[in-house]
Order: structure tokens, then sequence, then C-alpha cells
């Protein structure tokens, strides 16, 4: 198994926790009310990005369906401006891109 794919296999395990997290909250109004899986989910999402930008430039190119630039760049968003974090921005990624994405990472080719 080559970094790569190291890499994609600890995405696949934080991406699947953060769609467990919205199974928990069911909708945004119980995701803001609970801090502790907010907190989480902020950091599984900071985690997804570190690990996307450290992603060879050659893997990323074989997939541009995959929005590599908006993953690495919501990473950036949560590392450097934590204190103006969008909660609401960030359910609704979670709701609408985390289900696809994780699909991709399950069919992905090896």
């Amino acid at each position: 198994m080559n970094a790569d794919q190291v890499r994609i296999l600890k995405i696949e395990g934080h991406v699947k926790l953060l769609l467990g997290y919205m199974q928990l909250c069911e909708n945004y109004d119980n995701f803001i009310g609970n801090e502790p899986i907010c907190s989480a989910s902020v950091l599984h999402l900071l985690q997804v990005g570190e690990l996307s930008n450290s992603l060879s430039s050659e893997f990323r190119l074989r997939y541009p369906n995959i929005p590599w630039k908006s993953i690495i760049g919501l990473r950036n968003i949560i590392a450097h401006r934590y204190g103006d974090l969008n909660y609401s921005r960030i359910w609704e990624i979670m709701e609408s891109e985390l289900p696809d994405f994780f699909a991709w990472l399950n069919t992905r080719p090896s």
C-alpha cells in the first residue's frame, strides 16, 4: 500500500465518523446544540483537508471530479480562522457533499 492509499483510508475513516455524527444529530439545530459533536466535526474536517493536502499531485490530478482545492481550502479556514467559522455552512457541507465523497471513497479504483 502506497502513501496515497494510506491517506485515503484515513480520510475515509474521518468521513465515516462525520456521517455518523450527522445521523446522531439529524438536523442543524441538534448539531449546533451539541458542542462536542460540533467541535469533533470541525476537527475531522480539518484532518480530511490536511490529509487531502498531503496526497500526491498525481493522485489528485487522477480524480479531477473531487473538489480537492475546496477540501484543502476548508482546512485552511478551520485552521486559521476558527473563531469565524460558519457552522451553518459546515453542516451544509457535511449534509450535501460528504455522502457523495464517501461513496467515491468506497468505489474508487485502487
